[in-house]
Protein backbone atom coordinates (compact mmCIF):
# COMPACT_ATOMS: atom_id res chain seq x y z
CA UNK A 1 0.00 0.00 0.00
CA UNK A 2 1.04 3.58 -0.55
CA UNK A 3 -0.23 6.85 -0.18
CA UNK A 4 0.46 10.68 -0.04
CA UNK A 5 0.34 11.91 3.50
CA UNK A 6 -0.31 15.68 3.91
CA UNK A 7 0.24 15.39 7.99
CA UNK A 8 3.80 14.69 9.39
CA UNK A 9 4.72 11.70 9.25
CA UNK A 10 7.30 9.89 12.25
CA UNK A 11 10.54 8.37 10.40
CA UNK A 12 11.93 7.32 13.16
CA UNK A 13 15.85 8.25 12.74
CA UNK A 14 16.56 8.89 8.72
CA UNK A 15 19.68 8.46 7.24
CA UNK A 16 21.73 12.05 6.90
CA UNK A 17 21.36 14.23 3.95
CA UNK A 18 24.50 16.73 3.19
CA UNK A 19 23.56 20.29 1.72
CA UNK A 20 26.81 22.42 0.18
CA UNK A 21 26.86 25.85 1.52
CA UNK A 22 28.37 28.35 0.20
CA UNK A 23 29.64 31.59 2.65
CA UNK A 24 29.95 34.61 1.17
CA UNK A 25 33.31 37.11 2.19
CA UNK A 26 33.32 40.58 2.30
CA UNK A 27 32.04 42.38 -0.44
CA UNK A 28 30.84 38.94 -2.24
CA UNK A 29 27.79 37.63 -3.09
CA UNK A 30 26.91 33.83 -2.55
CA UNK A 31 25.19 33.44 -5.61
CA UNK A 32 27.84 34.73 -8.33
CA UNK A 33 29.71 32.10 -10.28
CA UNK A 34 28.16 29.18 -7.50
CA UNK A 35 28.33 26.91 -10.12
CA UNK A 36 32.07 27.21 -10.59
CA UNK A 37 33.75 28.60 -7.72
CA UNK A 38 33.91 26.31 -4.24
CA UNK A 39 35.78 28.39 -2.32
CA UNK A 40 33.83 29.10 0.64
CA UNK A 41 31.72 25.62 -0.01
CA UNK A 42 31.44 23.83 3.09
CA UNK A 43 29.20 20.60 3.30
CA UNK A 44 26.70 21.13 6.10
CA UNK A 45 24.83 17.64 7.34
CA UNK A 46 21.05 17.49 8.07
CA UNK A 47 19.43 15.05 10.25
CA UNK A 48 15.53 14.47 9.11
CA UNK A 49 13.31 12.83 11.71
CA UNK A 50 9.98 13.54 9.96
CA UNK A 51 8.59 14.88 6.88
CA UNK A 52 5.38 16.13 4.68
CA UNK A 53 3.92 15.29 1.81
CA UNK A 54 4.94 11.63 1.40
CA UNK A 55 4.05 8.31 0.17
CA UNK A 56 5.34 5.17 1.59
CA UNK A 57 4.93 1.36 0.68
CA UNK A 58 5.00 -1.51 2.98
CA UNK A 59 6.87 -4.25 1.89
CA UNK A 60 5.72 -7.69 0.69
CA UNK A 61 7.45 -9.05 3.72
CA UNK A 62 6.15 -6.50 6.19
CA UNK A 63 10.39 -5.85 7.29
CA UNK A 64 10.80 -2.78 5.10
CA UNK A 65 9.38 1.04 4.09
CA UNK A 66 9.92 2.64 1.04
CA UNK A 67 9.66 6.52 0.90
CA UNK A 68 9.85 9.64 -1.04
CA UNK A 69 11.61 12.57 0.91
CA UNK A 70 13.37 15.78 -0.56
CA UNK A 71 13.14 14.30 -3.83
CA UNK A 72 14.97 10.71 -3.85
CA UNK A 73 13.54 7.14 -2.56
CA UNK A 74 14.87 6.04 1.07
CA UNK A 75 14.65 2.70 2.52
CA UNK A 76 14.07 1.91 6.22
CA UNK A 77 13.41 -0.52 8.78
CA UNK A 78 9.52 -0.59 9.39
CA UNK A 79 9.87 -0.70 12.95
CA UNK A 80 12.22 2.59 12.59
CA UNK A 81 15.41 3.20 12.27
CA UNK A 82 18.15 4.97 9.95
CA UNK A 83 16.70 5.62 6.30
CA UNK A 84 19.14 4.62 3.54
CA UNK A 85 18.90 6.35 -0.21
CA UNK A 86 18.67 4.38 -3.30
CA UNK A 87 18.51 7.18 -5.39
CA UNK A 88 20.16 10.68 -6.26
CA UNK A 89 18.95 13.78 -4.99
CA UNK A 90 18.46 15.08 -8.71
CA UNK A 91 15.45 13.48 -9.94
CA UNK A 92 12.39 14.29 -7.82
CA UNK A 93 11.69 10.73 -7.17
CA UNK A 94 8.49 9.75 -6.15
CA UNK A 95 5.68 7.16 -5.41
CA UNK A 96 7.32 4.22 -4.87
CA UNK A 97 5.68 0.99 -4.95
CA UNK A 98 7.43 -2.73 -4.40
CA UNK A 99 7.43 -5.60 -6.88
CA UNK A 100 5.36 -8.76 -5.58
CA UNK A 101 8.31 -10.88 -4.55
CA UNK A 102 10.05 -7.55 -2.61
CA UNK A 103 13.02 -7.12 -5.29
CA UNK A 104 12.42 -4.26 -6.81
CA UNK A 105 10.81 -0.80 -6.70
CA UNK A 106 8.60 1.37 -9.52
CA UNK A 107 8.69 5.38 -9.14
CA UNK A 108 8.44 8.14 -11.10
CA UNK A 109 11.25 10.46 -11.54
CA UNK A 110 12.11 13.58 -13.34
CA UNK A 111 15.64 12.75 -14.70
CA UNK A 112 14.75 12.56 -18.65
CA UNK A 113 13.29 16.20 -18.48
CA UNK A 114 9.69 14.71 -17.54
CA UNK A 115 8.30 12.48 -14.96
CA UNK A 116 8.72 8.99 -16.56
CA UNK A 117 8.32 5.57 -14.78
CA UNK A 118 11.45 4.15 -13.43
CA UNK A 119 12.50 0.69 -11.98
CA UNK A 120 15.25 0.22 -9.21
CA UNK A 121 16.37 -3.06 -7.04
CA UNK A 122 15.91 -2.76 -3.62
CA UNK A 123 19.75 -2.20 -2.95
CA UNK A 124 19.42 0.86 -4.90
CA UNK A 125 21.63 -1.34 -8.16
CA UNK A 126 20.28 -1.50 -11.43
CA UNK A 127 18.22 1.68 -12.13
CA UNK A 128 16.30 1.55 -15.40
CA UNK A 129 14.12 3.49 -17.14
CA UNK A 130 10.64 2.13 -17.93
CA UNK A 131 8.62 4.44 -20.14
CA UNK A 132 10.24 7.66 -22.64
CA UNK A 133 8.66 10.47 -24.45
CA UNK A 134 7.66 13.84 -23.98
CA UNK A 135 5.08 12.70 -21.31
CA UNK A 136 3.60 12.57 -17.43
CA UNK A 137 3.74 9.14 -16.68
CA UNK A 138 3.19 8.90 -12.67
CA UNK A 139 1.81 6.62 -10.13
CA UNK A 140 2.91 3.21 -11.21
CA UNK A 141 2.50 0.00 -9.47
CA UNK A 142 3.09 -3.37 -10.03
CA UNK A 143 0.66 -6.38 -11.05
CA UNK A 144 0.07 -9.06 -8.73
CA UNK A 145 2.51 -11.09 -11.20
CA UNK A 146 4.88 -9.06 -11.31
CA UNK A 147 4.89 -9.18 -14.87
CA UNK A 148 3.16 -5.27 -15.95
CA UNK A 149 3.17 -2.03 -14.55
CA UNK A 150 0.28 0.00 -14.18
CA UNK A 151 0.90 4.16 -14.46
CA UNK A 152 -1.21 6.81 -14.88
CA UNK A 153 -0.45 9.28 -18.06
CA UNK A 154 -1.43 12.02 -20.14
CA UNK A 155 0.10 10.01 -23.23
CA UNK A 156 -3.79 10.13 -24.94
CA UNK A 157 -4.07 13.72 -24.04
CA UNK A 158 -6.03 13.72 -20.64
CA UNK A 159 -4.60 11.47 -17.97
CA UNK A 160 -5.47 8.15 -18.11
CA UNK A 161 -4.64 4.60 -16.61
CA UNK A 162 -1.95 2.49 -18.84
CA UNK A 163 -0.19 -1.26 -18.65
CA UNK A 164 3.43 -1.63 -19.48
CA UNK A 165 4.17 -5.07 -20.31
CA UNK A 166 7.67 -5.44 -19.11
CA UNK A 167 8.65 -8.45 -20.94
CA UNK A 168 7.83 -7.27 -24.62
CA UNK A 169 7.52 -3.14 -23.94
CA UNK A 170 4.24 -3.21 -25.01
CA UNK A 171 1.83 -0.45 -24.12
CA UNK A 172 -1.94 -0.47 -23.25
CA UNK A 173 -4.21 1.81 -22.52
CA UNK A 174 -6.78 0.94 -20.11
CA UNK A 175 -9.32 4.12 -19.38
CA UNK A 176 -10.39 6.05 -22.35
CA UNK A 177 -12.63 8.48 -20.42
CA UNK A 178 -12.37 12.31 -21.59
CA UNK A 179 -11.45 13.07 -17.89
CA UNK A 180 -8.64 12.31 -15.85
CA UNK A 181 -8.22 8.97 -14.28
CA UNK A 182 -5.19 8.50 -11.44
CA UNK A 183 -3.72 6.09 -9.02
CA UNK A 184 -4.05 2.80 -10.42
CA UNK A 185 -4.41 -0.74 -8.50
CA UNK A 186 -4.72 -3.74 -9.90
CA UNK A 187 -5.99 -6.70 -8.68
CA UNK A 188 -5.02 -10.23 -9.44
CA UNK A 189 -8.81 -10.67 -11.43
CA UNK A 190 -7.85 -8.30 -13.69
CA UNK A 191 -9.70 -5.44 -12.27
CA UNK A 192 -8.19 -2.18 -11.97
CA UNK A 193 -9.33 0.11 -9.23
CA UNK A 194 -8.71 4.30 -9.73
CA UNK A 195 -9.58 7.50 -9.39
CA UNK A 196 -11.40 9.48 -11.52
CA UNK A 197 -12.27 13.31 -11.71
CA UNK A 198 -14.12 12.76 -15.17
CA UNK A 199 -18.21 11.54 -16.24
CA UNK A 200 -17.98 9.27 -13.17
CA UNK A 201 -15.79 11.06 -10.86
CA UNK A 202 -15.19 9.15 -7.21
CA UNK A 203 -13.64 6.13 -7.11
CA UNK A 204 -14.11 3.25 -10.03
CA UNK A 205 -12.99 0.11 -11.20
CA UNK A 206 -12.64 -1.51 -14.54
CA UNK A 207 -14.90 -4.99 -15.49
CA UNK A 208 -14.47 -7.81 -17.56
CA UNK A 209 -14.88 -5.51 -20.91
CA UNK A 210 -13.90 -1.84 -21.85
CA UNK A 211 -16.21 0.18 -19.48
CA UNK A 212 -15.80 1.37 -15.76
CA UNK A 213 -18.73 1.44 -12.88
CA UNK A 214 -17.63 3.77 -10.14
CA UNK A 215 -17.85 2.29 -6.42
CA UNK A 216 -17.64 5.52 -4.42
CA UNK A 217 -18.61 9.14 -5.52
CA UNK A 218 -15.89 11.77 -4.64
CA UNK A 219 -18.66 14.38 -4.14
CA UNK A 220 -16.62 17.53 -3.24
CA UNK A 221 -13.49 16.02 -1.87
CA UNK A 222 -10.48 14.28 -3.06
CA UNK A 223 -10.16 10.62 -3.17
CA UNK A 224 -6.61 9.20 -3.13
CA UNK A 225 -4.23 5.57 -2.57
CA UNK A 226 -6.69 2.76 -3.89
CA UNK A 227 -5.99 -0.27 -2.31
CA UNK A 228 -7.35 -4.37 -3.01
CA UNK A 229 -8.45 -6.32 0.16
CA UNK A 230 -6.60 -9.52 -0.09
CA UNK A 231 -9.64 -11.27 -1.68
CA UNK A 232 -10.28 -8.71 -3.76
CA UNK A 233 -13.56 -8.14 -2.43
CA UNK A 234 -13.35 -4.62 -1.10
CA UNK A 235 -11.43 -1.56 -1.73
CA UNK A 236 -9.75 1.28 0.86
CA UNK A 237 -8.64 4.54 -0.16
CA UNK A 238 -8.48 8.04 1.59
CA UNK A 239 -10.68 10.59 1.47
CA UNK A 240 -9.91 14.41 1.79
CA UNK A 241 -12.64 16.69 2.00
CA UNK A 242 -14.23 19.91 4.87
CA UNK A 243 -10.47 19.74 6.05
CA UNK A 244 -10.32 16.54 7.02
CA UNK A 245 -9.09 13.14 5.88
CA UNK A 246 -10.07 9.61 6.73
CA UNK A 247 -9.64 5.93 5.14
CA UNK A 248 -12.74 4.66 3.62
CA UNK A 249 -12.88 0.90 2.43
CA UNK A 250 -16.09 0.07 0.04
CA UNK A 251 -16.86 -3.73 -1.34
CA UNK A 252 -16.00 -3.84 -5.31
CA UNK A 253 -18.76 -6.53 -6.27
CA UNK A 254 -18.25 -9.33 -8.89
CA UNK A 255 -16.39 -8.97 -11.76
Amino acid sequence: MSGAFGGKLPLGVVATASLAVLAAGPGESAYAGWATDTRHAAAVDVILTEGTNMAAALSPDGETLALDLIGRIWTMPAEGGPATPITDPFGDARQPQWSPDGSRLVFQAYWSGDYDVWAVAADGSGLTQLTHGPFDDREPVFSPDGGRVFFSSDRGGSYDIWELDLSSGALRRVTTDEGNEYTPAPAADGRVAFVSDGSEAGLCVTGTGDDARRLSEAAGADLYSPVWSPGADAVAYVRIGAGQSGLHVVESGSV
